[in-house]
């Protein structure tokens, strides 16, 4: 009877511990209201609507801003983007701003988690966390992770803009190169006007400055990223996130 009664008391402190460490499941939908239970799933029928369906109840998924899964936390981007195809981001880290990096939703929308099995490296399939396509503060709606939009929002730290202003030093150059290299083509072209064109090493040489102005891409992104960061690591207070 005791040794029942220890297996019992075993059986139901597992139960409670697993309960305790699985993810809470939900949806926050657009009008902000919060729907959580205990397994939530993405589908895309043939010929219906994609939705997502949470304890066996369907939600179209044009009305969930995010939702939370086994495998992470994610945005609905489609009204950042066109409607056409289902588009969604996870959060890689979570902090007075929030870092979303684009993902494939068939990959993280179901039960278990699609990989595509023991290849060597990291797996393909899976978001790198080395990088992000969009944000948003706390639990504001999410944004483009472009320059315009973190220059207002960051505005308030100061080593976040100093960043900021690495980037645009970055894409000043890209301009530049881009502009010299069109000059070189155009004026090349122009001298062969009535002759015949014939491509030679000055219209290579354009090619090549021009090419060299997707060097500075790595700066811009590790600039981003940088400014993200240093707003995560101040003392800005932390709005609510779920």
């Amino acid at each position: 009877m005791r040794l029942l009664i220890l297996l019992l008391g075993i059986f139901c402190g597992t139960q409670a511990v697993a309960q305790l460490t699985k993810p809470t499941h939900r949806l926050i939908l657009f009008n902000g209201e919060v729907i959580t239970g205990n397994q939530l799933v993405y589908n895309c029928p043939i010929l219906k609507p994609a939705e997502f369906v949470l304890d066996g109840i369907a939600y179209e998924t044009s009305t969930v801003e995010f939702f939370q899964n086994n495998h992470g936390y994610f945005a609905n981007l489609s009204r950042q983007n066109s409607k056409s195809k289902e588009r969604y981001a996870m959060r890689i880290q979570k902090g007075n701003i929030n870092l979303y990096e684009e993902i494939e939703i068939e990959v993280y929308g179901g039960e278990e988690l699609m990989v595509e099995g023991n290849s060597a490296g990291k797996d393909p399939l899976l978001a790198s966390g080395e990088y992000f396509n969009y944000y948003s503060k706390g639990d504001e709606s999410i944004k483009k992770a472009t320059y315009r939009n973190l220059k207002v929002d960051l505005s308030d730290n100061p080593q976040s803009m100093q960043h900021l202003k690495q980037y645009k030093k970055y894409q000043v150059f890209q301009w530049g190169l881009l502009g010299a290299a069109t000059g070189i083509i155009v004026a090349n072209v122009a001298a062969q006007s009535g002759t015949g064109l014939k491509f030679n090493p000055i219209m290579a040489l354009g090619l090549v400055i021009g090419g060299s102005s997707y060097f500075f891409e790595a700066g811009k992104s590790d600039s981003l990223w940088l400014a993200a960061d240093e707003y995560n690591k101040s003392e800005q207070p932390l709005v609510s996130n779920p």
